[in-house]
């Protein structure tokens, strides 16, 4: 992974921080548990 690729996601992270603060710990949960299937 080149410098560039790590400097994209980790502003895409950053970025979709607030929206995964927001919700609740149950809708967290929610999507933690989707991705794991």
């Amino acid at each position: 992974m080149s410098q560039a690729e790590v400097d994209e996601v980790y502003a895409a992270a950053k970025a979709a921080l607030p929206a995964w603060r927001a919700l609740s710990y149950a809708e967290r949960a929610a999507y933690l548990h989707k991705a794991a299937d």
